[in-house]
């Protein structure tokens, strides 16, 4: 029996350069186990790392670095927990 499974992929997001808790590292990218990615800082002193990619927007609330959620439909703040829901690029407008 030939069971076809779909595979969702998430879009591709923007995502910021510069560390969300020290402001002076860059963000790399690194492959972890079983191929999952994560980001973290560079500098030798932050420890930043999260399994979501930093977003280019600042919280405007407290000012710190946003991450995007796991299905990259909306951006939270982790500090105060503000999160602000993006449209997809397919819905039209009314």
């Amino acid at each position: 029996m030939s069971v076809a499974f779909s595979c969702r992929s998430r879009p591709r997001v923007a995502w910021s350069r510069n560390c969300p808790r020290c402001r002076l590292g860059k963000v790399k990218v690194r492959t972890g186990a079983a191929y999952s990615r994560f980001w973290y800082c560079a500098s030798g002193g932050c420890g930043w790392a999260c399994w979501r990619p930093p977003a280019v927007m600042d919280c405007p609330t407290c000012r710190a670095g946003m991450i995007w959620s796991h299905s990259r439909l909306s951006v939270g703040c982790p500090g105060c927990g503000f999160r602000v829901a993006l449209r997809r690029a397919t819905e039209k407008d009314n």
